[in-house]
């Protein structure tokens, strides 16, 4: 439950095992690969190392992947694949024959050339659809189209819009071509499909006349014959291209048992991919390649040894400096584990820092109980997120989210029990406190558990300070806040609760304590007594800080009054409505009131973390441990096949 010492990893091998070892290291995934490019600009190298890479390989693999991917979008296309709920990936197995692969991809292939004739098809279709639509207004017209013109005279179709009435074209058309004629062939509402003929003496003449009333020639498909021949020719052709389609997708339908495998081989050079992006990070010269990177401290003699045993290669393992840094791999129990998640969202702890997340989760999982606070809605959210993480078969550092409501859910149940909140007051039961009748009492816990909350905080960075050999710092850094704070706490309890008899003596004495110390001692780092008073004395403006963190607790309060208030509302609607429209209510509202409550308090729980208590000692900056391990879409790669 720490953060996991490192040791910085160096390996030279020869170039002919370099493929076999990078396939043994993503395996066991132990290893942070980082980039070796720096000994290149080293004078002692530099002259005898070069950059590696396997750019054509990634190429290559990359294309392989693209046209399984769309293969597999074109069976999932035409193939419904009943796959239960939450049902967990198949594993993955490792393809150890080049004629097994060759195999899978040659049916990769073959179905992507079965969706391209598909696709084809369909543009052929939409295309006679179009030209179909475009000769429809013309079907009535016993003229064939592709003899419009005779040795006087010339046809042309085309459209006038509704508004333009036809006896004022003709008009103009018997001014300036009088061996002419227009007539309607059909009308809807935009446009009238008119033919026009004229002598070819006086074409150009009715043209430009027709222009002047917004004639637009017809843009007809090429046919053969009549409109309605036209038609009759691209319905044929419409049917002949959807009987292909049909036949075409049942010839996909047909390899819906290669899903598997195809899936599996798309992982299987997934992985590959990995492997020789691997390259990148890695210098060589003309026989040897060298890797550098990060191992876990307590792995790396096992490492070493089987690297040392199976290749011919020199290992090197260093202690990490945590002054310099190294990445962060966390280890926490299988309950802690969910909750690095939002300390991540925050930030990565650095070396510096100690793990906070064993401390945080007890607080995250008290805060979040209290918030939502009903225990009809914590049973349905540990029971949703506990079964799906059964269902899914989710491993450790898997579904961190589900394994996070589950244990808030507990949470909420016990909180609920206590303020007898079950689904509002749909069950009554007894309680240990009454939100709406004791809200003083309540308003007083949220204050408390803030107080706690900021003293553990204020408490690890005092042993962060005497870690570092800081004994006199975390004395007067955190001590004496912890004696000023305690002591105006102590003063200030009287005016808002009443009397508490001899600790607010006690409380005045510790606050003149703790304000003298400070101003002595909070301007030590600064020159000259004037500064050093000066900042002594404006540390005291502090106090107004930590008292707006401890109000800020106030919303353990609100949200909590907030759940139960509403869902006694929803209950008291469907009192009203009526046994049948209750449930109705009931259901709609509690599921809202849950959804809405929980999101609440998931969000503010999270802040509290944030603000009032990650930022008394935590810094944050790290970098997380990304191992070279591997990464898969569709299965799952289980610890056996390392």
């Amino acid at each position: 439950m720490a953060i996991v010492e490192m040791s910085k990893l160096s390996i030279v091998g020869l170039n002919t095992d370099k493929s076999d070892m990078l396939s043994l290291l993503i395996k066991r995934g132990l290893v942070q690969i980082d980039d070796s490019a720096y000994l290149l600009e080293e004078e002692e190298y530099g002259q005898t190392l070069h950059r590696d890479s396997a750019e054509a390989d990634v190429i290559q693999l990359e294309q392989k992947i693209s046209l399984i991917g769309q293969c597999l979008e074109s069976i999932q296309k035409y193939v419904t694949v009943k796959k239960p709920m939450f049902a967990p990936k198949r594993g993955y197995r490792s393809i150890e024959s080049e004629a097994e692969e060759d195999k899978i991809f040659e049916t990769a292939v073959n179905i992507n050339m079965f969706h391209r004739d598909l696709e084809s098809a369909k543009n052929e279709e939409n295309a006679a659809i179009m030209k179909k639509e475009m000769l429809l207004p013309w079907a009535s017209l016993d003229v064939e189209l592709h003899q419009l013109e005779t040795k006087h005279s010339k046809m042309i179709l085309g459209t006038f819009p509704t508004t333009m009435k036809l006896e004022h074209v003709r008009s103009k058309l018997e001014e300036v071509a009088l061996e002419s004629v227009v007539n309607v062939v059909k009308s809807d509402k935009q446009f009238d499909y008119c033919y026009v003929i004229a002598h070819k003496e006086v074409y150009d003449n009715a043209m430009e006349a027709l222009k002047e009333f917004g004639f637009v020639p017809a843009a007809l498909p090429r046919v053969e014959g009549t409109a309605q021949q036209g038609i009759k020719e691209f319905e044929k052709l419409i049917d002949k291209r959807k009987k292909e389609q049909q036949q075409l997708q049942e010839d996909i339908k047909a390899f819906a048992d290669m899903i598997p495998a195809l899936e599996n081989l798309y992982d299987y050079y997934t992985i590959e991919k990995q492997q020789k992006k691997a390259h990148e990070k890695l210098v060589k010269t003309e026989n040897t390649f060298c890797l550098t990177g990060w191992v876990a401290s307590k792995e790396a003699n096992r490492l070493t040894e089987e690297l040392t045993s199976k290749f011919n290669c020199v290992v090197e393992t260093q202690q990490g400096n945590k002054e310099e840094g190294y990445p962060i791999l966390l280890e926490n129990n299988s309950l802690v584990t969910p909750f690095e998640s939002i300390t991540n969202m925050y930030s990565c702890p650095s070396t510096k820092d100690i793990d906070p997340n064993s401390i945080m989760s007890f607080f995250y999982i008290v805060f979040f109980g209290m918030m939502l606070s009903d225990a009809g809605y914590g049973v349905v959210i540990a029971l949703v997120s506990f079964f799906i993480v059964k269902k899914a078969k989710m491993k450790k550092g898997e579904g961190n989210l589900f394994k996070l409501l589950g244990w808030c859910g507990i949470s909420t149940i016990v909180w609920g029990c206590i303020f007898g909140g079950i689904f509002g007051d749909l069950i009554a039961i007894p309680t240990l406190i009454n939100p709406l009748e004791d809200v003083m009492v309540l308003m007083g816990l949220s204050l408390l558990f803030g107080i706690i909350h900021i003293y553990v905080g204020l408490g690890i960075k005092g042993y962060m300070l005497i870690r570092d050999g800081k004994a006199i710092d975390a004395l007067f850094d955190v001590g004496l806040w912890y004696v000023f704070v305690t002591g105006i706490c102590l003063l200030v309890i009287p005016v808002v609760a009443g009397p508490i008899g001899i600790w607010s003596e006690v409380g005045k004495y510790l606050s003149i304590i703790g304000a003298v110390g400070l101003i002595l001692t909070q301007g030590r780092s600064f020159k000259g007594i004037f500064m050093k008073g000066f900042k002594g004395v404006s540390s005291l403006y502090g106090i107004t800080s930590y008292f707006a963190d401890i109000l800020s607790y106030s919303r353990l309060m609100a949200l909590c009054l907030s759940t139960g208030v509403i869902g006694q509302v929803i209950n008291l609607l469907g009192d009203i409505a009526g046994p049948i429209p209750a449930i109705f209510i009931g259901v709609i509202g509690h599921t809202a009131n849950l959804l809405i409550n929980a999101l609440g308090a998931y969000v503010h729980t999270s802040r509290l973390q944030y603000v009032e208590f990650f930022g008394k000692f935590f810094e944050g900056g790290g970098s997380p441990f990304e191992p070279f391990k591997r990464r898969t879409k569709y299965t799952a790669v289980s610890s056996e096949q390392d």
